[in-house]
């Protein structure tokens, strides 16, 4: 959206080519104004955060999936 936006489309034009609305394209748009390419990051969430074995991860990506 931000490299759209520095082309000079306009903000109902980039949501349409990126499947959003014209007011999730401004509210991006004013994040990236604010607070630059790091304020474009994951927000962080309530909960417990993930847990990802990263061994299984190697493992799964680097064999073939089973027959069936």
């Amino acid at each position: 959206m931000v490299l759209l936006a520095a082309e000079g489309l306009p903000n109902a034009e980039i949501g349409r080519q990126v499947g959003m609305t014209r007011q999730t394209v401004i509210a991006w748009r004013a994040r990236y104004e604010t607070g630059g390419i790091d304020a474009l990051a994951d927000l962080p969430r309530s909960g417990r955060p993930p847990v990802i074995d990263e061994s299984a991860v190697i493992s799964s990506t680097l064999n073939p999936p089973p027959d069936g």
